[in-house]
């Protein structure tokens, strides 16, 4: 027997046909990264109204 561990590929979300769908940890960093440029461009926007 082997002592060798797979290692997950994310956070399993469910299957979809039989085929299980995974997310990966990285899809946090994109979801944050992208959350704050919007956040910015959202600011920048609302203090040239005022």
């Amino acid at each position: 027997m082997s002592d060798t561990q797979e290692k997950s590929p994310g956070i399993k979300l469910g299957r979809i046909g039989g085929v299980p769908v995974y997310l990966s940890s990285s899809w946090f960093i994109i979801t944050a990264v992208i959350t704050f440029s919007v956040g910015m461009q959202l600011a920048r926007g609302e203090s040239s109204l005022r």
